[in-house]
């Protein structure tokens, strides 16, 4: 069976860059019946935090992103790893290493002063027990390391294709747990993989050098290679890569700005793949049923925040209105409006979705539903200077009280008619109208904003305009 993982260090908040590997290890085992494994790398204890776990599963549980085993977390795992830590070194294959730290500053400088890339020179390899003992005598303690080999190594990649990288640019001998008990990266996820029966790997391609050391765990244990999959990074629109400088960096982050779900899980799974030319919205369902490895472009995929707006966009126009007024309500909440899902509501939600980039977007759009506009001194002082809007206001009032307002085209053609008989411009009805009436100068259609208020409270604001006039 297919299984697959996604393993996130609780640091930090889960960033788009690793909700999209998330995503394509999902779509991977989904599209092929195997199981998702979430597994959390939380062996820095320094820097992990309960906060950014949580951060963590919201995120992924946000997107759709659901686990089929976990979620594991490595510092529940360390006696694991120090089992097999002393098993490579019973086999001679790891072995103890007292050098200091401050030693291998003072060589590495020196390696470099010389020209010479920098790597452990091996000089605790071949110690004996009587020297092991000496040193432990002296206080100093040790980290294990495991012996690389010469040569060079090779990879057959799925989305990379034939990789190679020469042995000796991996740092020479590496540690594989360090001197407090705790394991390096590469040990423990390789320990994690083969004991989860991980199959395949897919990330991103700033692991490339990761694998290479992590091949050479894995020969250690005399066990097969899952196969590999370095997905490339994302870039920002200046071909830098992804950062804060970009836009929001978290996935919550652009929940809380408005985008949606469903929207963001369609946009991240195109960066990199294009399941098929000339369509750019998918169901999950189709994302799952089309996704292949070998389709996943090797070139870096630029992370474009208008296709991302447009996308959402899409999604918000063609979600139903009841859906989205649950999605939209916590926004209205957090401006202060209350409101109620109720025909009027539902109402103004049909008619600023048209418009609306996220759910933030909507509810400015629609706040003139709730909430009286208010005109600033030079917007009023603008309107009264027209000699013929208080008079085409009134001859309005009196229009839209023998009006059904059943019609919003219904409504503009009666109103041009009547500006028309009097001679005057339509724009010096409708420019100012709507802006009595919602506050603002673009919008919807100014007809159908009337017939969606209702003829009760475009009378009052009109009426109070003209009154305080």
């Amino acid at each position: 069976m297919i299984r697959v993982r996604f393993a996130p260090s609780p640091t930090g908040a889960l960033h788009i860059g690793g909700a999209h590997t998330a995503l394509f290890n999902y779509l991977f085992a989904k599209r092929l019946g195997g199981k998702f494994i979430l597994r959390i790398e939380d062996t820095d204890t320094e820097r992990s935090s309960k906060e950014f776990e949580e951060n963590i599963l919201e995120s992924l549980k946000w997107l759709g992103i659901e686990w089929d085993e976990g979620p594991y977390y490595q510092s529940k795992r360390l006696d694991l790893y120090r089992e097999k830590a002393n098993e490579l070194l019973k086999k001679g294959i790891a072995y103890e290493c007292f050098c200091t730290p401050e030693e291998l500053k003072e060589r590495r400088e020196m390696m470099v002063k010389m020209g010479r890339p920098p790597r452990y020179d091996g000089r605790c390899r071949d110690l004996d027990e009587d020297q092991k003992r000496s040193l432990r005598e002296k206080g100093l303690k040790s980290v294990l390391r495991i012996k690389i080999p010469d040569g060079k190594s090779f990879l057959r990649d799925a989305v990379k294709g034939e990789v190679s990288f020469s042995n000796e640019s991996l740092g020479g001998d590496m540690v594989i747990m360090k001197s407090d008990g705790y394991p390096t990266y590469n040990f423990a996820v390789v320990v994690d993989d083969i004991d989860m029966e991980i199959t395949h790997v897919i990330r991103g391609d700033d692991h490339l050098t990761n694998t290479f050391k992590q091949m050479i765990i894995y020969k250690a244990f005399g066990k097969e290679l899952p196969q590999f999959a370095h997905i490339p990074l994302l870039l920002g629109p200046d071909k830098a890569k992804l950062s804060k400088r970009h836009g929001a960096a978290s996935v919550l982050e652009y929940r809380q700005m408005g985008y949606l779900s469903d929207a963001l899980f369609n946009f991240l799974s195109l960066l990199g793949w294009t399941p098929k030319e000339g369509q750019d919205i998918f169901s999950r369902d189709e994302l799952i049923s089309m996704f292949c490895l070998a389709k996943l472009n090797s070139n870096p995929a630029v992370f474009d925040i208008k296709r991302l707006e447009w996308m959402n966009s899409q999604y918000i126009k063609n979600m139903d209105d009841s859906k989205l007024f649950d999605l939209a309500k916590p926004f209205y909440d957090k401006e202060g409006i209350k409101v109620l899902k109720d025909n009027f509501t539902l109402r103004a939600i049909n008619l600023g979705k048209a418009r609306a980039k996220t759910l933030q977007d909507l509810v400015s759009g629609t706040k003139y539903f709730f909430v009286e506009p208010e005109l600033s001194f030079e917007e009023v002082k603008a309107i009264k200077l027209s000699n013929s809007t208080l008079f085409l206001l009134e001859k309005f009032l009196v229009l839209l009280d023998n009006d059904e307002c059943n019609s919003h085209i219904e409504l503009e053609k009666k109103s041009r008619e009547m500006v028309a008989s009097y001679n005057q411009a339509f724009k010096d009805l409708v420019h100012p109208l709507r802006l009595i009436i919602t506050g603002m100068k673009v919008g919807p259609g100014l007809f159908e904003i009337v017939c969606a208020l209702g003829k009760d409270i475009v009378k009052r604001r009109v009426l109070k305009f003209i009154n305080e006039s």
